[in-house]
């Protein structure tokens, strides 16, 4: 633990009432940080350190004005420490179930909680540009030297094709990664944790982003949050689930073209071919549901 050692002590960790703390352990998961729970006084914080290349996708400075105006809707967990330079974070600890571990989706709450968001009238730091972001991913991509399949191409100037009635949505408060491992769930209800990605965007991909596991849990979201069974609600969700099978395979050959693969515990080549392989059959059944 020298490494989250390190970090704290650099910290003022008395006026953060952090002094004392102990480290009891890494938490697992996401491709972005190295997290880590620790505990002082009896509470629990969770300690987000970046991995290599992290700030490169994600804008701290935004992140931090943020959750400032999103801590008032008591939907999430509170910010202690934020630091816009390095990316390091503290924030308190929700102890409960993350989704991606439960056997069951409370679709309700969920959707209680992201309506919460969306519908707060708030206005964030910026609006997301999914497709102006897909650009600069792609960049950085190919400044490490990395390939990107002509297969991804293909799909991408197929959703391209879209993009202006993408672009045209009204935009509202979005989390813009709001897969089932960023809720967590206890005797309180549903909570909604990480908001490094939230911008101004379509509702819709909020709900997209709920298939990361399994596109049904999307579909499944979907008639809960909205029960007129509109045909361009699911129409977009199935567009921005496909854009964020792009985006995602883009950031896990970041990460392969990082070398991080050793240091991690993911094949994040493989990463991208399984993503890169569900949005070419999402955009099978798209073609197939939606012909035009």
């Amino acid at each position: 633990m020298s490494k989250v050692n390190e970090a704290l002590d650099k910290l003022d960790l008395v006026s953060l009432k952090l002094d004392g703390y102990i480290v009891l352990g890494p938490l697992h998961g996401g491709m972005d940080n190295e997290n880590y729970l620790i505990q002082a006084h009896d509470q629990k914080y969770i300690l987000y350190l970046p991995t290599q290349g992290c700030n490169d996708l994600v804008n701290r400075k935004a992140e931090h004005i943020n959750l400032k105006v999103i801590s008032d809707l008591g939907i999430s967990n509170a910010s202690v420490y934020h630091d816009d330079e390095s990316g390091i974070k503290i924030n308190t600890y929700i102890e409960g179930l993350s989704l991606d571990k439960s056997q069951g989706r409370p679709y309700q709450k969920v959707s209680d909680v992201l309506k919460k968001l969306h519908q707060s009238q708030i206005k964030l730091y910026s609006d997301y540009n999914p497709f102006l972001r897909l650009d600069d991913y792609e960049k950085q991509v190919r400044s490490k030297g990395v390939a990107i399949q002509k297969s991804y191409e293909g799909l991408r100037n197929s959703l391209n094709t879209y993009r202006e009635y993408l672009e045209s949505q009204a935009k509202v408060p979005a989390h813009n990664d709001a897969q089932p491992s960023n809720f967590v769930e206890n005797e309180n209800g549903v909570y909604l944790i990480d908001f490094e990605f939230a911008a101004n965007n379509d509702w819709v991909y909020d709900v997209a982003c709920f298939g990361n596991i399994t596109f049904q849990d999307a579909l499944n979201l979907l008639k809960v949050y909205d029960t007129t069974n509109n045909k361009d609600y699911l129409k977009r969700l199935y567009l921005w689930r496909i854009f964020q099978c792009l985006q995602w395979y883009n950031v896990a050959l970041l990460k392969f073209g990082e070398g991080l693969n050793a240091t991690s515990g993911f094949d994040f080549k493989k990463v991208a071919q399984d993503y890169l392989q569900l949005g070419l059959t999402l955009a099978q059944d798209f073609a197939a549901k939606f012909k035009e």
